[in-house]
């Protein structure tokens, strides 16, 4: 008895430990970054252009927001895309706010541009806010996914962005983009085990990487998937890249102040 009692504290111990941990690193952030001067905030946003997952797939369509809530300090939105009227000029859903998506690169009113093709109805983001920037924009689609093929042509991707195939079975099962020049970036944050989580257990999922977003879709082979896995994928995925972040974030900060 006495034995699982103590097994019992020390899980209890770990999990409070574990969490502590988690905060104290979102709070030393916060405390580096309100020190650092208006002029070098460009250090870190490297690059910011629109998302290519709410690019591509918000064209011709209206969202709605699903649900919110908190994963560990950092929130989450899960927005669905929906039909849109086509003789109605495009008004942003009350239920979400300008702070929660990018509205700014959301269709203006529902006709299209020849060539461009309409999102699909019923596709589900889940958008993370994470309290880290990323140095490099990265946007993962999966080989499964028949119709990001199509809506990549709605965008002008080779001038933003470059393709990246990495090492072993990964290009199989994602075809992968990241910012022009930061590949060294992009294989610190995709090291091999990141790289093998995202085979095993997000290869249904398109992913992006953006400034302090994180955004995952559903493709068109998991829309009848459970909702639980997408979040838990997403949430996974997040825990996984975090400590990476803030690890490259810090080492940016040390070589600007030596140099």
């Amino acid at each position: 008895m006495n034995s699982s009692l103590f097994q019992q504290d020390l899980g209890q111990f770990i999990l409070f430990a574990i969490v502590v941990i988690i905060f104290l690193s979102w709070f030393l952030f916060k405390r580096i970054m309100s020190n650092i001067p208006e002029k070098d905030e460009g250090i870190l946003k490297t690059y910011s252009q629109a998302s290519l997952i709410m690019t591509i797939y918000t064209i011709g369509v209206s969202l709605m927001k699903v649900s919110t809530g908190k994963i560990n300090l950092y929130p989450y939105t899960i927005l669905v895309t929906t039909p849109m009227d086509i003789n109605q000029k495009f008004n942003p859903s009350s239920n979400y706010t300008d702070s929660e998506i990018d509205t700014d690169n959301l269709p203006k009113t529902s006709s299209l541009p020849i060539g461009d093709i309409r999102s699909p109805i019923g596709q589900m983001i889940m958008k993370i806010d994470l309290p880290v920037k990323s140095s490099v924009h990265i946007s993962g689609f999966s080989l499964k996914d028949n119709k990001f093929k199509m809506l990549l042509g709605n965008t002008n991707l080779e001038s933003s962005l470059t393709q990246v195939k990495l090492e072993g079975n990964f290009p199989e099962y994602f075809r992968l983009y990241c910012s022009n020049g930061k590949e060294v970036e992009l294989l610190e944050l995709l090291d091999p085990t990141n790289m093998q989580f995202l085979v095993d257990f997000c290869e249904s999922f398109n992913f992006e990487l953006i400034d302090t977003t994180l955004y995952f879709t559903k493709s068109n082979a998991s829309n009848k998937s459970d909702n639980g896995i997408l979040t838990k994928s997403a949430e996974d995925f997040a825990n996984r890249i975090l400590p990476i972040l803030l690890r490259m974030t810090i080492t940016t900060l040390n070589q600007r102040r030596v140099f």
